[in-house]
C-alpha cells in the first residue's frame, strides 16, 4: 500500500509526465506570481527587495503546492484537519 507521502509522490509523478495539463494548477500558478515562461520573478515581484522577493517566491512555490494535494483523494485527512483549525 505505502504511506500517503507515498500516494501521492506516485500522483504528482504520474501528472507530470502526463501529456494533459490540469489548467487549474496552471491558473494557481500564474496567480502566485509565476510567469508565462516559468521563470518564477515576473512583474509582480520587480518593486520588492530581492530578498523578499526570493522569500514570497517560497511562500507562494508551498501555497500552489499545498492547494494542489488538497485537491487530491489521499489529502483528505490533512484537509479535515486544516479545515478545523481554520474554523477554531
Amino acid at each position: 500500500m505505502g504511506s500517503v507521502a507515498d500516494k501521492i509522490a506516485r500522483k504528482m509523478l504520474k501528472a507530470r509526465r502526463s501529456k494533459v495539463v490540469d489548467l487549474t494548477v496552471w491558473q494557481m500558478a500564474l496567480e502566485a506570481g509565476f510567469d508565462n515562461e516559468g521563470q518564477g520573478f515576473g512583474e509582480n515581484f520587480a518593486e520588492l527587495d530581492p530578498c523578499h522577493a526570493i522569500y514570497v517566491m517560497g511562500q507562494n512555490v508551498v501555497s500552489v503546492t499545498t492547494e494542489s494535494i488538497s485537491l487530491m483523494r489521499e489529502a483528505k485527512g490533512f484537509v479535515r484537519i486544516v479545515g478545523d483549525a481554520e474554523v477554531e
